[in-house]
């Protein structure tokens, strides 16, 4: 993650902290831009969010202190979590889930799923639906042209899970960086097969 930092001036030392009011990263900028269809919820709570992809916290740590929503972290790595939290001062009042993200996509969804078919009263929260849900996850195959996310991450698969979990009037915000376009075509196809409205 890109982050800029601040110095702090301490009696006998000097100290940098990050600042996460400032995104480094245009990505990021564009990813919280998306969020702007949340701000006015009409029942007036806070749009859920989860993230797949810790990095060094950067955006969570943003949507955290700036926005007024329900976040919480997926993230692969135990030793990026740790990074994150003693070198980047993340919140420990953000949830933090050690594990893979298209496993744990997959079992949110089969709870909304099974909540859904037993006919529960819509007004009833189940608390697992998201408004959001940002992949932000790294470690994609160069071999197939894609820096990120995973192939895993366009999957029919996970997406068709994304889409169960996410709510009716939710979204999906992917950071997609591909070298090969017919990666990027392909990606976007099995997009719009699971997703009514694809913006890129």
């Amino acid at each position: 993650s890109d982050l800029a930092v601040f110095s702090i001036e301490l009696p006998d030392a000097r100290q940098l902290q990050p600042d996460y009011a400032f995104l480094t990263a245009a990505y990021h900028q564009v990813m919280i831009a998306g969020l702007t269809a949340f701000a006015n919820k009409e029942d007036h709570s806070k749009p859920k969010i989860d993230i797949i992809g810790l990095g060094g916290g950067v955006l969570p740590m943003s949507l955290h202190l700036y926005f007024n929503v329900d976040l919480s972290v997926v993230e692969l790595d135990p030793v990026i979590a740790q990074v994150a939290k003693e070198w980047f001062s993340i919140d420990a009042s953000i949830p933090v889930h050690i594990g893979d993200g298209v496993q744990y996509i997959k079992d949110q969804s089969n709870k909304v799923m099974i909540f859904k078919r037993n006919d529960l009263p819509d007004d009833l929260d189940t608390g697992n639906e998201v408004d959001v849900l940002i992949v932000d996850a790294g470690g994609g195959d160069d071999t197939i042209g894609m820096s990120c996310p995973p192939a895993a991450f366009v999957s029919h698969s996970f997406l068709s899970a994304a889409r169960d979990y996410i709510t009716d009037d939710g979204m999906l915000i992917v950071n997609f960086v591909a070298q090969s376009t017919k990666t990027y075509r392909s990606a976007i196809d099995t997009l719009k097969t699971i997703f009514q409205f694809v913006c890129t």
